[in-house]
């Protein structure tokens, strides 16, 4: 083929960058070797955050090898999904850990380690195949390797599921890429039908380790499309000729292994958790109106962007107040860049694309890349949080991408803008001060590359450290985000349970921090009544526990912090605990969590009478608008039910409590307590009691399958039919229908 021939069929190449061989072996090895080196000190770290309940829950503690591929990813509470996720291929990868290295956290963060070196790796490759520069790649290599935004996700265990996905889907575009970078390629290339079940069988391993890759859907048409404008007029075939095979070959198949991938999913979880499993605070965008959804993300990405450029502010949490939704392109704050950044970050990436498209039209490419990673993490469509920096871990490969070639392409430019203007007639060589500043040019690149890797590195490492233990990262969360209610609470959380005086100090001023950011978060007030409970002051433990009540009727934490709290007064002297909570009545007199706390503290004394008139009060001032008697003080009513159930009303009690019941219908303790309490009744007397307390049971198990406390309480009820000479069942078949009940023997 002649240099005509070649100039006409393929693209010319950038300018300032040339064609180069891919990067050698050893250059990957290094590039390796750095990410692991960076992160090694995280191979001391302690299980952290959700790595107690995930990567150290009973998933893994019991080796399930076989549940994890029929279950959720978050262990159930109650029966209900904290959301709805499905990620088996990371959880198999915590029960291989837990098999090999039981219970040794150094193991799992090494897996962490080693699979970031080799998406590192990848991206590696993935850069030269895409911009075919060696230079462009190793850059894209190391800042891949040492960039801070990655720490949540290596150093942190359950971040895998972010690492997982980047692996499978840099596998699944290098499969389906030409062997030869994009610029070489003239044709379309001849390729077996196996090739496709490749592709597609990495993509399905990406979608079982997390959701975020199920947008490659979109980039390989878009490949696609971009590969068909760049070959020469007589060599591409029609453009609908070339979709439809690669539809045969490529799409088809990635369609039936994400069909497949719906189907496990949707077995296991369910397609998507409704939007009242995600408190407002974790991501506010829950309740956003359409243009808070559309204008948003752009604040989302000014600040993933800043965070590339700027790492040095780093968060395990951004949840409300702290980033909040907004119609307003300029609405800002010290924590929350403006929307318009964003807006004019991607307008200013649609020029240069433009502006390049004839000499360098992988930059167009890459763009579009970056926005099909970015549509998931962006909460277009709602995920469980509004922000977190692993999420960007995966669009970071081509922003880091883009990074690296405008610093090669920066560079190439000064070096030409040294060089002497070519004469028409001839070319004069470089004079010695042209290559002296050529050589200085060179140097201070690399210096300035040096410098900023090793500025990185330190970073990474110092934030490792942080995810070092609970109490480590609880210290940083609080300091790097004081402005987040949910941060807040779970920090304090973590401190008030330390040895360090210090430390449990700091974690009260958290808890009360968080009540005063986000009144509606309940788990700050629950913190803060299990502080005071701690040290057995229950005036203020019980004010806390009614006003997480109000919050927070029917669930697991409620019905098992009232009557425990009443067990507590009845051990300690009223004087102990009553004139707090009078003080607290009197200084908020139209509260009506402040006559609950009442009730409970005369309930405890066996003061009936006293309790019921505080329990009313409560109910009376806890009464709102809705007509269906949702928003009523339904755990006033409840303890109204338990007051007179306890002073042998047990008639008007189990009437009141079953309106409770109807009211938690979803909640398998209310059931659970309602049963309790009909098997405390006579059968002579109610003979109902028992069919009603087993018609009980059985929605809770329903709710939650195979619950401890929903198999206990049925045992009970079988040895009670059994002792009343065996009226509904025999011995042997309540003991079968007991084993059902409680899901196995």
């Amino acid at each position: 083929m002649s240099e005509l021939q070649l100039h006409d069929s393929a693209p010319p190449p950038m300018p300032g960058l040339r064609r180069t061989a891919p990067p050698a072996w050893w250059m990957l090895l290094l590039v390796g070797l750095l990410a692991c080196g960076v992160y090694a000190n995280s191979m001391a770290n302690a299980f952290a955050l959700d790595d107690i309940t995930i990567a150290h829950g009973a998933h893994v503690t019991d080796l399930q090898w076989t549940t994890i591929w029929t279950d959720n990813y978050w262990p159930r509470s109650e029966g209900v999904q904290p959301d709805a996720l499905y990620r088996p291929l990371t959880l198999w990868t915590y029960l291989a850990n837990q098999a090999l290295a039981p219970d040794a956290a150094w193991a799992f963060h090494l897996t962490n380690v080693i699979l970031h070196a080799l998406v590192t790796v990848l991206a590696c490759v993935l850069a030269w195949r895409l911009l075919g520069n060696r230079t462009v790649a190793l850059i894209t290599g190391v800042l891949f390797a040492v960039h801070p935004i990655h720490v949540e996700a290596v150093a942190n265990t359950v971040g895998r599921a972010e690492i997982l996905a980047a692996l499978w889907s840099l596998l699944a575009l290098l499969v389906f890429l030409p062997a030869a970078s994009l610029q070489e390629e003239t044709a379309p290339p001849c390729r077996g039908w196996g090739h496709g079940l490749l592709v597609a069988a990495c993509f399905l391993a990406a979608l079982l380790s997390k959701e975020t890759p199920v947008t490659l859907l979109l980039a390989l048409p878009l490949i696609d499309l971009w590969r068909w404008t760049r070959w020469a007029r007589p060599a591409r075939p029609m453009l609908w000729r070339w979709l439809a095979g690669q539809t045969i070959r490529y799409y088809t198949p990635m369609a039936a292994a994400f069909g497949l991938y719906l189907g496990l999913r949707i077995r296991a979880c369910g397609l998507m958790s409704g939007n009242h499993i995600i408190h407002h605070i974790v991501n506010p965008l829950m309740e956003a109106t359409v243009p808070e959804r559309i204008i948003t993300p752009f604040t989302l990405l000014a600040k993933y962007l800043w965070i590339m450029c700027w790492p040095v502010h780093l968060s395990a949490d951004y949840s409300s107040p702290s980033l909040l939704p907004t119609a307003n392109p300029f609405y800002a704050t010290a924590f929350q860049p403006p929307a318009a950044a964003g807006i004019l970050v991607c307008v200013l990436a649609l020029l240069l694309a433009v502006r390049t498209w004839r000499k360098a039209p992988q930059i167009l490419l890459l763009l579009g890349l970056f926005a099909t990673s970015y549509g998931l993490v962006a909460n277009y469509l709602r995920i469980g949080t509004i922000m977190g920096e692993r999420l960007f871990y995966w669009p970071s490969v081509f922003v880091l991408i883009l990074a690296a070639w405008g610093m090669v392409k920066l560079h190439a430019w000064l070096r030409q803008s040294l060089r002497p203007a070519k004469s028409p007639s001839l070319t004069p060589a470089r004079s010695p001060i042209t290559n002296y500043k050529l050589q200085i040019t060179n140097c201070a690149a690399v210096a300035l590359l040096a410098t900023m890797v090793l500025l990185m590195g330190w970073r990474c490492r110092i934030r490792n450290t942080d995810w070092a233990s609970n109490i480590a990262l609880a210290i940083s969360t609080a300091r790097d985000n004081p402005g987040s209610g949910k941060a807040c609470a779970w920090a304090g959380a973590v401190l008030i349970i330390s040895d360090n005086p210090e430390y449990v100090a700091f974690g009260k001023a958290l808890l009360e921090r968080a009540v005063e950011l986000s009144p509606d978060y309940v788990t700050a007030r629950w913190e803060l009544a299990k502080y005071y409970g701690m040290r057995h002051d229950l005036g203020p433990s019980a004010v806390r526990v009614v006003q997480a009540a109000r919050i927070d009727p029917g669930t697991h934490m409620t019905r098992a912090a009232i009557p425990a709290l009443i067990l507590e007064m009845r051990a300690q002297p009223p004087e102990s605990y009553m004139p707090y909570i009078e003080a607290y009545q009197r200084d908020h007199p139209q509260d009506e969590t402040a006559y609950l706390a009442l009730a409970l503290g005369y309930h405890a004394q066996l003061k009936y009478d006293e309790a019921e008139a505080n329990a009313r009060k409560a109910i009376e001032l806890g009464k709102h608008v809705r007509p269906d008697g949702f928003d009523q003080f339904h755990e006033a009513g409840a303890e109204l039910a338990t007051i007179w159930f306890d002073q042998g009303k047990m008639k008007e009690g189990t009437d009141k409590f079953r309106l409770y019941a109807t009211y938690m219908r979803n909640s398998v303790d209310a059931h659970c307590a309602f049963a309790s309490m009909l098997l405390q009744m006579d059968a002579k007397t109610y003979p109902e009691a028992r069919n009603e307390a087993e018609f009980n049971l059985l929605i809770a198990n329903a709710i939650d399958p195979g619950n401890a406390q929903v198999r206990a309480m049925h045992g009970q009820l079988n040895r009670q039919r059994r002792e009343a000479g065996g009226e509904h069942l025999s011995a042997s078949a309540a003991d079968a229908q007991e084993q059902k009940a409680g899901g196995g023997p």
